[in-house]
């Protein structure tokens, strides 16, 4: 798992919902609370590799999706979209940016 950490708040997978983007594993595991974990929700690292997160008491823990998955344009359109929410100065022409690009810019308007 590579950060930052986006999570898409959103019941389907190709939609945006409000975006939350943390710079550490600790930083989303600490930040979101353990009933989240039923509220419809997409996470991917900087890498695109779907995550989930469980309950570990208080916190939620953040683990690869089982069977691994990879979805590296779902990733991008997730990091453009929180880039183009937060004002970062990032056009509709976010094609040539690549994933890796869009989610170290993202770094700066992290939640954590």
């Amino acid at each position: 798992m590579k950060p930052p950490i986006i999570v898409n708040e959103c019941d389907s997978i190709d939609r945006t919902g409000p975006f939350y983007v943390f710079n550490t594993i600790p930083g989303l595991e600490s930040y979101l609370e353990p009933w989240y974990v039923d509220e419809p929700h997409f996470i991917f690292d900087s890498e695109g590799m779907q995550l989930v997160i469980t309950p570990n008491g208080y916190r939620v823990r953040l683990a690869p999706k089982e069977p691994r998955s990879f979805n590296a344009e779902i990733a991008r359109f997730y990091f453009a979209a929180f880039l183009r929410a937060s004002d970062a100065g990032v056009t509709d022409d976010f094609t040539k940016a690549t994933l890796s690009e869009l989610a170290e810019a993202s770094t700066r308007f992290a939640t954590r």
